[in-house]
């Protein structure tokens, strides 16, 4: 009787560690930026998002709350670095200080 007690508590103390180690990863998420229903692909700490319309993909700065670019042919990440390709022309992206290099094409 007095080891079905033991290994009981054992047990018990076991699974609210486990519950409290993972409610404690849970709400130390430094992304105030949540995935939407719409949203494709996040970048950093989620600020910027591509995210998907009826026929196009967009390039969404949350945090300045912009859009970047309205449609996005192709993407790719590279290390810290983001690279659109759009209606615009071609975006670069640092993700880590989010600084924006466009370089517009002529479609003229």
């Amino acid at each position: 009787m007095r080891k079905h007690v033991v290994v009981a508590v054992l047990l018990l103390s076991i699974t609210v560690l486990t519950f409290s180690y993972f409610m404690y990863l849970e709400l130390n998420d430094s992304s105030n930026y949540f995935e939407g229903r719409d949203t494709r692909k996040m970048f950093g700490d989620g600020s910027l998002q591509i995210g998907h319309s009826p026929g196009a993909d967009i390039l969404n700065d949350l945090e300045e709350h912009k859009v970047i670019e309205k449609e996005i042919y192709s993407y790719e990440q590279k290390g810290k670095f983001l690279y659109c390709y759009g209606r615009v022309g071609f975006t670069v992206i640092s993700i880590k200080d989010k600084t924006i290099r466009q370089l517009k094409v002529n479609t003229a």
